[in-house]
């Protein structure tokens, strides 16, 4: 009776590992691929104005435009966001990066709306700080995004 009372908790710890291994296998299975961050078309942000040329939104509205995965990527200092931004929309996805240090994007000016809106499935924001978002500083509405090296500081909702 001892010995069966003691084999009873490795018996139940190793048929739960059993079931987890289970569960991960069939989990990576109906997991979205993670998508490639290569692309054809780049756009540069290079001024940190909230409109023009040089800027995010121009760069948003090439990228959105553009026939193939997009690549936005970021090289000026703070973006002064002063309204909702476009929402990143492209149907093959598109990647909005900072390179090297991490880009600031101030949406403390947007009153209403997501300072960042990811509608493209398979988008990926890499090395972006944003700040100061008074409604909502990202938002995600397709499968697949990946959000890396992403910081969302005194915003009301991340």
């Amino acid at each position: 009776m001892i010995v069966s009372r003691r084999l009873r908790l490795p018996a139940l710890i190793l048929s739960g590992l059993v079931g987890v291994a289970a569960c991960t296998e069939v989990i990576q299975r109906l997991r979205p691929a993670i998508p490639k961050g290569g692309s054809d078309f780049e756009s540069v942000v290079t001024s940190s104005a909230d409109r023009g040329p040089g800027s995010l939104r121009e760069a948003i509205f090439e990228a959105n435009g553009a026939p193939e995965r997009a690549r936005i990527v970021i090289r000026a200092g703070t973006l002064s966001i002063r309204t909702p931004l476009p929402p990143l929309a492209n149907p093959s996805g598109v990647t909005l990066e900072a390179i090297g240090e991490t880009a600031a994007i101030d949406g403390s000016a947007v009153a209403v709306g997501p300072v960042l809106d990811v509608r493209g499935a398979g988008t990926i924001v890499r090395n972006v700080s944003i700040t100061g978002a008074r409604a909502v500083a990202i938002s995600i509405g397709a499968s697949g995004v990946l959000l890396d090296s992403v910081q969302v500081q005194d915003s009301g909702i991340g």
